[in-house]
């Protein structure tokens, strides 16, 4: 589940993958979700207050392609 302190700008979906680009509300910094649909849990949210959003919708991208894991990490398929 996204969390209430942030703003969602974008959503990216391949498949049962979604990968959702936030902003925090307060912090005004960028942050992605990652879920899986049949993993049944409320996805990963990672925040990265350096980065712009751009990076975050690469993340997103990223991850509905396969080429990164719902925890960030890298895919080594």
């Amino acid at each position: 589940m996204i969390s209430d302190e942030c703003i969602i700008f974008s959503t990216y979906m391949e498949g049962n993958k979604t990968g959702t680009v936030v902003k925090h509300k307060t912090g005004g910094y960028w942050g992605v979700h990652l879920i899986e649909t049949p993993t049944s849990n409320s996805g990963f949210l990672m925040w990265h207050p350096t980065k712009s959003e751009s990076w975050c919708e690469d993340i997103a991208e990223n991850f509905c392609l396969g080429m990164v894991e719902e925890d960030g990490s890298i895919s080594n398929g």
